[in-house]
């Protein structure tokens, strides 16, 4: 699960890529170089990092890789569930 500082760091790096389009071209084609001069903690290199920008009238839902394969578990609170991440809408 994502710690309360990379949450707020992702909202930061949306946030500025709404703002700036030469920093969201920057991130889409180079995410890892990014991310890493942004602070967000990453990816081991041998993984892949994937950015995906939603279009205006499209919500994208993400499905995690499940390593456990487990069922969700019970609310935690209002937003995270155990295992699973939300950065935000598209």
């Amino acid at each position: 699960m994502l710690t309360l500082y990379q949450t707020q760091l992702a909202q930061v790096i949306i946030a500025k890529c709404q703002a700036d389009a030469e920093f969201k071209a920057s991130l889409l084609a180079d995410p890892r170089a990014v991310l890493t001069a942004e602070g967000y903690a990453i990816l081991p290199e041998d993984k892949p990092i994937r950015i995906i920008e939603s279009l205006e009238d499209e919500h994208i839902f993400y499905i995690p890789f499940d390593k456990a394969r487990t069922q969700l578990s019970e609310k935690q609170n209002d937003t995270f569930y155990e295992g699973y991440e939300y950065l935000g809408w598209g």
